[in-house]
């Protein structure tokens, strides 16, 4: 069975819900940050996190309140004051009676102890909801009920049921003596048993007896609250009533009327969180977030839920942190691409994967991003109230960016005030303190042995924070000691100077004298923040807050060398000097002019110069030194450059070399300690130079070469071969083409050999040797000498292309013949590139010599040469011999045959015909006579424009003698260029033979405005052109073409922008060889077809 105290509750809450609210008043809250200053940088302890507290008594109702009502008492003529039982009464939302449901408009007193309501009411609400009468004891087991009445509505609305079980009320007994004797006084008990409410908690307590005593004088009529008008009794639901000890005086029997009636019960509403937030709703019941925070750089800002303390406290804090932008940037980039779900997924899952990423290299050039958003957000998780196990939406809406010199701002709404926002403002500080004057610096050299630290640290923001300075100085074996509360801090303007030094306690007995010359390396490290937390340190790339954080790990280390010991030369080498290379670095050389000194440790280049050096008593001609030195392949020597010193001397040394070299004048270390005498003998690394050549640079087969090499020094080798590599074995297949080549020794330095040639090629020859001291020459392989065993002649075209031997249908008239040598290509790098052509003969079937002299072909490389010649039909031979500049001879002989031209092929069909003929007939082949003999054409007719222009007829004609076949008229010849119109009575193709296309004007035909008829006329060949590019050279509007076929006839042909692809094209004009057109030009104009 459901709790009646959780069903009384629900009832008051529902009911109150739709009621209007009443008029209170409250106290503004305050809102407050915990300090002044911030930085947005964190290393992990907390000093970005922001603490916002707000104090606000109005929404901390007193916790021995179950519900959030209190019953405040009964309604009378002149009650309208209640005192209360809950002291913050401040949040009253609604006062109102139980009844009826009917809300007041109210007042709180300044003491939050009394409300007093604007109106008051009868304290009946309704009379005599029950009725009896008693004239004796009432038996418990015959005990009356009496249940409330009122607005059943709001009790169905809380689920209370029909009969009203559940409702809260108060009753009184209205008592009326109507006996016979009215002098008799009347006396008794009712006991009143039911449920009852606690006034203050809502409470109920069940099954409870109330005891009303009743003394009724004669004839009278009273009213008895039950509990009384101080204290009333409130029941929960009906209760159940019976008499007691009923007596009257006299022995007489008196009667009582007795009427129930149900009282009015007011009850108040107070408005608190139930969640302990300082979030609120509004009157549509939306909740809202009543505390923000802004700054300069996000003015938007959070909107924030602040949790209360404790559950008494009415204090109610959260933590924030301050993040830079380029954190912002790299968590949210990071958490992008990590495609979590920023709902579920938590900073955890973050930290396990950018772990994971990073130690693999996986995150490519993301680790460094990936890792700060993973150390903010773990960082963040652990300085709040938050945790690893918090998801990323809780975190992020804890984070707000900020940069330095901004202004942060917190507001507080107070839902329950009508004063204006509280609010509260701090400062950013966001830069680490600077550091200045860091000394020893990193990488620096001392012969002090007790060295002085100073660092200058300034902060013109929050200040300098002496508490948190840390200084660790190491000795050379790494062992630390921890100075931070033994250095000396004089103030500056917004910082301090320091100043430490160190001594043999830190840095052992002998700190600056090592096992060499270099002295021997320390460590030391700085860190102080800010008064804020900004972390300054002697690790430059920490020594940024705004991108922080740094993280827990330890500080880069400050390395400096205490150094006593003077330098000292370790070696010199000839043959080594340096230069500057394409991208200014620099870059050693083999060079005999130059000596390669190595000191024992780094020297201060600063001090060098070339009179500190003497070579066998010579001054160097100049000296170089550098940094980043590579080696000739471009490799960096990984050696200290700042030991090495590069001399040149005036002239190049001997080959062989081992000069002494001294130091002659003061030459310093990095730590200030000098060396003015010292010497070393240098060691031969001069390379030996070979020199190679040989007597021959082309040869034939068999032929052979004398190799001679000479050596600039003594060689350590007793027996010198040289390598001959032939290079087209070697291309096939590296290895295969060296031949070794034994040397005789000679006088002095000098060696012969000699190689027989046996290949066409290019032979390169390599040679190599030590000298006395090991040192190796550098390979020669510049010499080389070429095999040439033959002579090749690629072919014999004419020069259509055609391949001359066995060809039958060369065209007679003008012939090239062309024969190609490839006398270059034998080999690669063949540079034998010319024959000389020994004979040539050309003659016909009948040896008949057409040609037999040299000096008739044409060449201008000596490969290809050239016989031009004019040939009648016939079968003829050609032949022809070359020779190499070796003597390597080849020839190549071609029988073929010369053919009749081809004539054009005229075609005519029956009737009239509209034609034209490509070319210039050659001799009488355009004649009338000569073309039109033996066929059935009767009449030739052409149009002339120029006759047209100068104002004749321009109609010429001829026709043939049907008897005779002599032909008389205007036209004697077909000519090129222009169209016929020729009548046949039958189908006939006449033969025309045309002209070859000489070296000539190309031709052209002039038009007049007006018709012209115009023929196709091609000298290169092609047997269709599209119309347009035929006639672009004239302006024109129409042409005509005429087909004699039955049906056929007139074809109009106009210009388009399609162009014709083959002849007779059927989608877009063309102009067609053996076809004629009527083309009306319409300007006067030049054809060039």
């Amino acid at each position: 069975m459901k709790s009646k105290l959780v069903s009384i509750l629900a009832v008051l809450m529902l009911l109150l819900s739709a009621l209007p609210a009443g008029l209170a008043t409250a106290e503004q809250g305050a809102i407050e940050l915990d300090a002044d200053e911030y930085t947005n940088y964190t290393s992990g302890e907390s000093e970005n996190i922001v603490t916002i507290t707000v104090e606000d008594d109005d929404l901390n109702v007193a916790t021995d309140l179950t519900g959030d009502h209190e019953i405040l008492g009964l309604a009378g003529d002149d009650v309208t004051t209640f005192t209360t039982d809950n002291a913050n009464i401040n949040s009253v939302s609604k006062v109102f009676d139980l009844y009826d449901g009917i809300a007041y408009f109210t007042a709180v007193s300044e003491d939050n102890t009394q409300i007093t309501l604007n109106t008051a009411r009868d304290e009946v609400a309704e009379a005599d909801i029950e009725e009896a009468t008693i004239t004796d004891d009432v038996a418990v087991g015959s005990a009356a009920t009496a249940t409330a009445h009122g607005d059943v509505a709001p009790a169905d609305a809380a689920g209370a049921g029909d009969d009203d079980d559940l409702r809260i009320w108060a009753l009184q007994f209205d008592l009326t003596e109507s006996g016979n004797e009215d002098t008799v006084a009347v006396d008794f008990e009712i006991q009143v048993v039911g449920d009852i409410v606690n006034a203050s908690t809502g409470a109920v307590t069940e099954d409870q007896t109330t005891e009303v005593a009743v003394t009724l004088d004669d004839a009278e009529q009273a009213q008895f609250i039950v509990g009384g008008s101080a204290t009333p009794v409130f029941f929960s639901g009906p209760v159940t009533w019976y008499v007691e000890s009923y007596s009257d005086e006299n022995g007489v029997s008196e009667t009582v009327e007795v009427d129930i009636d149900q009282l009015r019960v007011i009850v108040a509403r107070y408005d608190y969180d139930e969640q302990n937030t300082t979030d609120y709703e509004d009157d549509d019941g939306d909740t809202h977030q009543s505390v923000t925070i802004t700054s300069t750089t996000d003015p938007d800002g959070l909107e924030l839920t602040l949790t209360e303390s404790d559950a008494t406290s009415g204090s109610f804090e959260i933590e924030i942190a301050l993040i830079s932008e380029t954190v912002k940037d790299a968590i949210d980039n990071q958490i992008a691409a990590s495609g979590f779900s920023t709902a579920t997924d938590t900073t955890d899952d973050l930290q396990d994967l950018t772990g994971a990423l990073a130690t693999t290299g996986a995150a490519g050039d993301g680790d460094d991003d990936a890792l700060l958003a993973e150390d903010v957000l773990d960082f963040i998780a652990g300085d709040t109230d938050l945790d690893d196990d918090s998801t990323l939406d809780d975190v992020m809406a804890r984070l707000i960016v900020v940069s330095h010199d901004d202004e942060i701002e917190v507001t507080y709404d107070d839902q329950g005030s009508g004063e204006d926002e509280a609010d509260d403002t701090a400062d950013v500080d966001a830069e680490a303190p600077v550091l200045s004057n860091v000394g020893p610096a990193n990488g620096t050299y001392t012969d002090d042995e007790t060295p002085q630290f100073t660092v200058t640290m300034v902060d013109a923001d929050s200040g300098i924070d002496l508490d948190t300075l840390s200084m660790i100085v190491y000795d050379s074996d790494d062992n630390d000691s921890d100075v931070s509360e033994d250095v000396s801090t004089d103030p500056i303007t917004d910082g301090y100077d320091l100043v430490f030094i160190a001594g043999f306690s830190e840095l052992g007995d002998d700190p600056g004298d090592g096992a060499g010359a270099a002295g021997l390396t320390h460590d030391w490290t700085f860190s102080v923040k800010d008064a804020v937390g900004n972390l300054a340190t002697t690790d430059d790339d920490d020594n940024d807050g705004a991108d922080g954080p740094v993280g827990a790990g330890s500080l880069d280390m400050l390395q400096y060398t205490i150094d006593t010991n003077a330098p000292g030369l370790s070696s010199a080498t000839t043959g080594t000097g340096i230069a500057l290379d394409d991208d200014d670095d620099h870059e050693e050389m083999v060079d005999p002019a130059w000596i390669k000194v190595t000191f024992n440790e780094e020297l201060d280049q600063d001090s060098l110069q070339a009179s500190d050096f003497e070579v066998d008593g010579e001054e160097p001609e100049s000296i170089l030194f550098g940094t980043d030195i590579e080696d000739e392949d471009g490799v960096d020597l990984g050696a200290d450059d700042a030991t090495l010193v590069y001399l040149k001397m005036s002239a190049d040394l001997d080959a062989d070399a081992t000069p002494e070299v001294e130091v002659v004048d003061d030459i310093d270390d990095l730590a200030g300690n000098d060396v003015d005498e010292d010497d070393v003998d240098a060691s031969d690394e001069i390379p030996p130079t070979l020199t190679v050549s040989v007597d021959t640079t082309v040869g034939a087969d068999e032929a052979e070469v004398t190799i001679t090499m000479t050596s600039d020094e003594d060689l350590i080798q007793a027996t010198i071969a040289v390598n001959i590599v032939n290079e087209e074995l070697e291309a096939d297949t590296p290895g295969s083409g060296d031949t070794s080549v034994t040397m005789v020794k000679g006088t002095g330095n000098s060696w012969e050999g000699t190689f027989e040639i046996d290949a066409s090629t290019l032979y390169t020859i390599e040679a190599d040797a030590d000298d006395e001291a090991g040192v190796e020459a550098e390979t020669n392989d510049d010499i080389t000498f070429e095999g040439d065993l033959d002579a090749t002649i690629v072919s014999v075209l004419d020069s259509a292309g055609t391949t001359l031997d066995g060809a039958d249908s060369i065209e007679e008239g003008a012939v090239w013949i062309v024969t190609t040598f490839d006398e270059d290509a034998e080999y690669e790098d063949d540079s034998a590139d010319e024959i000389t052509i020994t004979a040539v003969s050309l003659v016909d079937e009948d040896d008949n010599v057409i040609a037999d002299d040299v000096a008739s072909l044409m060449s201008d490389d000596n490969v290809i040469f050239t016989l031009a010649v004019s040939l009648t039909p016939g079968e003829y031979t050609f032949e022809i011999t070359g020779e190499d500049s070796v003597g390597n001879e080849v020839d190549a002989d071609a029988d073929f045959e010369v053919v009749e031209k081809d004539p054009f092929d005229l075609v005519l069909q029956p009737g009239v015909n509209l034609v034209s003929i490509p070319g210039t007939p050659s001799g009488d082949a355009g004649a009338l006579s000569t073309l039109f003999a033996d066929t059935e054409v009767s009449s030739v007719i052409t149009y002339d424009a120029a006759v047209n222009a100068n104002g004749g007829n321009p109609w010429l004609t001829s026709t043939k003698d049907a008897a005779s076949g002599d032909w008389s008229g205007d036209i004697t010849v077909l000519e090129p260029g222009r169209s016929y119109f020729i009548e046949t009575d039958a189908s006939a193709t006449v033969e025309v033979l045309l002209e070859d296309a000489g070296v000539e004007v190309p031709p052209s035909v002039a038009v007049y405005e007006g018709w012209n008829a115009i023929g196709y006329w091609s000298i290169s060949g092609d047997t269709f052109a599209d119309m347009d590019a035929y006639l672009t050279s004239i302006e024109w509007s129409v042409a005509y073409a005429y087909d004699p076929t039955p049906g056929a006839g007139w074809e109009t042909l106009r210009a388009d922008s399609v162009v014709a692809d083959a002849i007779n094209d059927e989608d877009t004009p063309s102009a067609d060889q053996g076809e004629g057109y009527l083309v009306y030009a319409t300007a006067d104009g030049t054809l060039t077809p």
